[in-house]
């Protein structure tokens, strides 16, 4: 019987700071969280799959994120696809600007 197993890191709502404007502090978490298994990915058995799954809210229209250039290299290093999805924070909820 095959297993299943999923690692959560769910940082809860953090706001932007005036250092840190790209909404990634729960990718930086997870890869400090993970440090211990860099290098060891690659030797997962074909049958396994491992990826990040990343999720953040927007207040922009354009629902667009900063991947910062040292985040994409340190998840390079973990050798991980990352799946993204940008959520649109609802400050229109009119929706007069359609």
């Amino acid at each position: 019987m095959a297993g299943h197993h999923t690692w959560i890191v769910d940082t809860g709502d953090i706001d932007n700071t005036s250092d840190d404007q790209t909404g990634t502090h729960a990718v930086r978490t997870l890869l400090q969280l993970i440090r211990p298994a860099l290098g060891k990915i690659a030797s997962l058995p074909p049958d396994c799959a491992s990826r990040i799954q990343w999720s953040t809210y927007s207040d922009s229209v354009q629902g667009g994120f900063v991947m910062p250039a040292e985040l994409a290299r340190a998840i390079g290093e973990f050798g991980v696809d990352v799946y993204g999805t940008v959520y649109l924070e609802d400050v229109h909820a009119d929706a007069s600007f359609l």
